[in-house]
């Protein structure tokens, strides 16, 4: 007897960290300029250390999703505007494979 065994996939928690914070963005939970609370504040929120989280920030900086201000903070950008090639992945997933043009911005 013959099984096709298929490698296992596991997300890293840095991953799973970048996944829920796009949501939260692209979602519009987290709005466009808000700042996020200190990395130590938001990684006890959200169950993870805080090098972690700042991986998974640093990770949404390079896609235009959030911008680092060293020692203002963090903010979510207008990813519309300044995200990069990067997130395109990103939109795809959260919309789960499909794409509409979205409502011109009043």
């Amino acid at each position: 007897m013959q099984i096709a065994f298929e490698p296992l996939k596991i997300q890293s928690l840095k991953d799973a960290c970048v996944a829920r914070l796009e949501q939260l963005i692209l979602s519009g939970e987290l709005k466009i300029g808000e700042q996020l609370p200190s990395e130590r504040d938001f990684a006890l929120r959200i169950g993870v250390s805080r090098p972690v989280l700042h991986a998974a920030l640093v990770d949404l900086d390079s896609k235009g999703l959030v911008q680092i201000i060293p020692r203002r903070g963090v903010f979510v950008r207008d990813f519309r505007r300044s995200g990069s090639l990067a997130i395109l992945g990103s939109l795809l997933s959260y919309h789960e494979g499909t794409w509409t043009r979205p409502s011109p911005a009043a």
